[in-house]
């Protein structure tokens, strides 16, 4: 967890919190693991890419937009204009600093 809050300079706290929000954290015999499924990965993509195709080219016809997912089958676009996040509300003791590289 320190080295993924390093590198991407989200609070610890805050991977915690996401990782036990989508059901992806796992009691094992010797801890906690976090398993993503290859299925849940790909539809999560697909929907990204779904929904981007028909927001960012709303007037492409249904051939287009056919045309426009197979060529971008394995890759999505991100808008950073549409990311929105907003952090958990934390009591001061929780509230802990995040060292970037």
């Amino acid at each position: 967890m320190n080295e993924l809050s390093t590198k991407t300079c989200i609070a610890i706290d805050d991977i915690i919190w996401t990782l036990q929000y989508h059901p992806v954290i796992n009691n094992w015999q010797h801890g906690h693991q976090i398993c993503l499924h290859r299925d849940t990965i790909q539809q999560y993509l697909n929907q990204l890419n779904n929904e981007h195709s028909t927001k960012a080219f709303p007037t492409d016809s249904k051939e287009q937009r056919k045309n426009r997912k197979l060529m971008h089958k394995h890759s999505f676009v991100l808008d950073i204009n549409r990311l929105k996040w907003d952090p958990p509300v934390k009591s001061p003791q929780n509230n802990k600093e995040v060292k970037c590289n």
